[in-house]
C-alpha cells in the first residue's frame, strides 16, 4: 500500500527522489531526441521563411524583416535567423538552442506560478513538498516529446514565443493587480507589444490583457492604455496585410460545419493525449474526451472565479491565458478544418496545449490540498503523480522511435538541392515544392549560405566535370543500387557502401570516370536511405549520391574527396 505523505518525511523524500530521477530522464530524452533530429539542411517553410528571408536581407530588402510569411510576421525569429547565418555559421544550431531556451522560459514562468498557486492553497511543510513535486512535473511536462516538431525544428522559436510571451505579460499584469508599480505595468505593456512579433495569433495578447484588466477593475487609465496599444498594434500589423490563400475561413467553417469546429477544438485541446493513447483510433478517441474534460474544468473554474473575482485574480489570470490558447485553437480550427479533424493532432499544436494543461494543473491546486487532508486522498494523489511521471517518461522514450530517418533524408535532399538535381523523392523531404526549393537553392548555393557553405556540400555542382585529385588505390567500396529520376534526365541516384572491414570511411565520395573526371558525388553515413541494406553493415559505411546519366555503364572509380584513397574500377549497370 502507498504510504501517507503526512506520516513521514521519508515518504516525501522518496517520492521527490523518484520524481527528480524521471524529470532528469525526461529532459535528457527531449534534448537527445531533438539533437538527433537536427540537421543544418532547412526543412519545409524554412526555405521561404528562413533561407529566402536571409537572401532578401542580404540584398538590402528592409521589408523582409516585417513582411508576411503566410499570415505571420516573424520579426523576433528573423533576428535570430540573421544571427545564426551571420554569427554562428548557418548550421541552425543556435536556433535549436533558442527553442529549448524559450521552452525553458516557459518552465521558469510556470515554476513562479506554481509557487503562487501553492502559497494560496496551503501552508507548512506539506506545501513545500507539493511545490517541489509540482515543479519537477512541470519541467518534465513542458518538454513533452509530443512537441518534437517545435523542439527539433530550427525554424520554430516563434512557436514558443507566441505562448510564453503572452503568459509573461498576463503574469506581470497580475503582479500589477497584486500591488506592483508602474514599472511592472510598463514591462507588461512592452511584452504585450513585442508578442505581436512572434506569430499572428499573438496580436491577441494585448486585447486579452484588456479583458483581464477590465475584469479585475484595474482602473480606467490602465485599461485605456492597454486598449490604445491593442488598437495601435493590430492596426500596424494589418497595414498592407494580404489574405493567405489555401486556408479555410473561420466564418465559413463555423457556419457550414459548426459540429466539425467543436470536434476540431476538442481534438486540439486534448492533443497531447492523442499521443499518450498511441495515436490511431485509440488516440482519436482519447483526445476529444480529454479535450471535453479540459473545457468543462475551465468552465467550472471560471464560474467560481468570476463570482469571487476580488479574491481570484490569480485564477482569472490563468483562465485568461487558457482562453487565449482556446481562441487560437478556434482560429486554427477555422483554417485547418478543411484538411480534416486529424489536422488538430499536428505535433506543433501540442506546444500551446501542453502549456494550457500546465495552467489547469495549477487551477486544481486547491483541490489537491483538500485531498491531502485525508490519508485516502494522499494515497490517491501519490498514485496519480507516479502514474503521471511514468506516462510522461514513456512518452519521452519514443525519441528512440519517432522520425528516425529525418536527418538522413534531409541530408540527401540538401545534396540534391546543391547539385540542382530534380530528385523529387528526396527534395520533398526538405520541401513540398521541389521546383521552389531548387530555385531558392540556386542563389543560396552560389553565396554558400548556411549548409551550402559546409565542406561536404560547398561547390559540389561546380566540381562536376573537373578533374579529381590523384589518390592511391586503397579504398574498398561498391555501388549496390541505383534509380533513374523521372524528372531529371541529367542525373541518376546511386547507393553503395564501403567494405565493412574498412578502417577509413570518408565523409563524402567522388564518382570518377576512367579519364579522371568527376561525374558524381555522394555522402556517406546514409544507411537509412538505402533500401534492403545488409544487416551486417553499420550506418557509417553506406553512401548515397548522384552521377551524370551520360556516364551510365561506364567504368568508374569511387574516391575519397580528400584524396586519401580510391577504389579499383567498377562497372555497375545503371540502366
Amino acid at each position: 500500500m502507498l504510504p501517507c505523505l503526512s506520516d513521514t518525511a521519508g515518504a516525501q523524500k522518496a517520492l521527490l527522489g523518484f520524481a527528480a530521477l524521471l524529470t532528469v530522464l525526461c529532459s535528457a530524452f527531449a534534448i537527445y531526441g531533438a539533437a538527433d533530429l537536427h540537421t543544418p539542411v532547412p526543412w519545409g517553410d524554412s526555405w521561404d521563411g528562413l533561407v529566402q528571408f536571409y537572401i532578401n536581407a542580404q540584398d538590402g530588402q528592409t521589408a523582409a524583416w516585417w513582411g508576411q510569411h503566410n499570415e505571420h510576421r516573424f520579426v523576433i525569429s528573423r533576428v535570430l535567423y540573421w544571427l545564426d547565418y551571420t554569427v554562428f555559421g548557418g548550421a541552425l544550431v543556435s536556433l535549436f538552442v533558442w527553442n529549448f531556451f524559450f521552452a525553458g522560459l516557459g518552465v521558469w514562468l510556470f515554476i513562479k506560478l506554481a509557487g503562487i498557486a501553492v502559497q494560496k492553497a496551503g501552508s507548512g511543510q506539506i506545501s513545500r513538498f507539493v511545490f517541489l513535486l509540482t515543479t519537477l512535473f512541470l519541467i518534465a511536462w513542458l518538454y513533452l516529446w509530443t512537441q518534437y516538431e517545435t523542439l527539433a525544428y530550427a525554424f520554430n522559436p516563434h512557436f514558443f514565443l507566441a505562448y510564453v510571451m503572452p503568459l509573461w505579460a498576463f503574469y506581470l499584469l497580475y503582479k500589477v493587480r497584486d500591488g506592483a508599480g508602474s514599472k511592472t505595468f510598463a514591462l507588461a505593456c512592452f511584452i504585450g507589444v513585442l508578442s505581436a512579433g512572434s506569430m499572428a495569433n499573438a496580436i491577441a495578447t494585448l486585447p486579452f490583457m484588456v479583458i483581464y484588466a477590465a475584469i479585475m477593475q484595474m482602473g480606467v487609465k490602465r485599461i485605456g492604455i492597454l486598449a490604445a496599444l491593442s488598437v495601435s498594434v493590430i492596426t500596424l500589423y494589418m497595414w498592407g496585410f494580404k489574405s493567405v490563400g489555401g486556408h479555410g475561413s473561420i466564418t465559413e467553417s463555423t457556419l457550414h460545419d459548426p459540429i466539425g469546429m467543436i470536434r476540431f477544438v476538442l481534438n486540439y485541446m486534448g492533443g497531447p493525449f492523442f499521443f499518450f493513447a498511441g495515436k490511431g483510433a485509440a488516440g482519436a478517441f482519447a483526445a476529444p474526451v480529454f479535450g471535453a474534460f479540459f473545457i468543462g474544468s475551465c468552465a467550472v473554474f471560471a464560474w467560481k472565479a468570476l463570482r469571487t473575482r476580488g479574491r481570484s485574480a490569480f485564477a482569472i489570470m490563468l483562465l485568461v491565458f487558457i482562453l487565449y490558447i482556446g481562441a487560437g485553437a478556434f482560429a486554427t480550427a477555422g483554417g485547418r478544418l478543411p484538411m480534416g479533424l486529424g489536422a488538430a493532432f499536428a505535433p506543433r499544436y501540442t506546444t500551446p496545449t501542453v502549456m494550457a494543461w500546465a495552467a489547469l494543473l495549477l487551477l486544481y491546486m486547491p483541490l489537491i490540498f483538500t485531498l491531502l487532508k485525508t490519508k485516502l486522498g494522499q494515497r490517491v494523489l501519490t498514485a496519480g503523480f507516479i502514474a503521471a511521471f511514468l506516462l510522461v517518461t514513456a512518452m519521452q522514450s519514443t525519441v528512440f522511435m519517432e522520425k528516425r530517418d529525418w536527418a538522413k533524408g534531409r541530408a540527401i535532399g540538401g545534396l540534391a538541392a546543391e547539385m540542382q538535381v530534380r530528385d523529387d523523392l528526396y527534395l520533398k523531404k526538405i520541401y513540398n515544392d521541389p521546383a521552389r526549393v531548387l530555385t531558392i537553392a540556386q542563389t543560396a548555393s552560389a553565396r554558400n549560405i548556411g549548409f551550402f557553405g559546409r565542406e561536404e556540400y560547398r561547390d559540389v555542382r561546380e566540381m562536376i566535370g573537373t578533374k579529381a585529385p590523384p589518390a592511391p588505390p586503397a579504398c574498398d567500396a561498391m555501388i549496390h543500387g541505383s534509380a533513374n529520376l523521372p524528372n531529371d534526365n541529367n542525373y541518376g541516384r546511386i547507393y553503395g557502401a564501403f567494405s565493412a572491414q574498412s578502417s577509413y570511411v570518408p565523409a563524402a565520395v567522388y564518382i570518377v570516370s576512367e579519364t579522371g573526371d568527376i561525374i558524381g558525388y555522394g555522402l556517406t553515413n546514409m544507411e537509412r536511405s538505402l533500401p534492403d541494406r545488409p544487416s551486417t553493415y553499420a550506418q557509417k559505411f553506406w553512401f548515397t549520391g548522384y552521377m551524370k546519366a551520360a556516364d551510365y555503364n561506364a567504368d568508374l572509380y569511387l574516391q575519397d574527396t580528400k584524396g586519401k584513397c580510391r577504389t579499383g574500377k567498377i562497372n555497375y549497370p545503371l540502366k
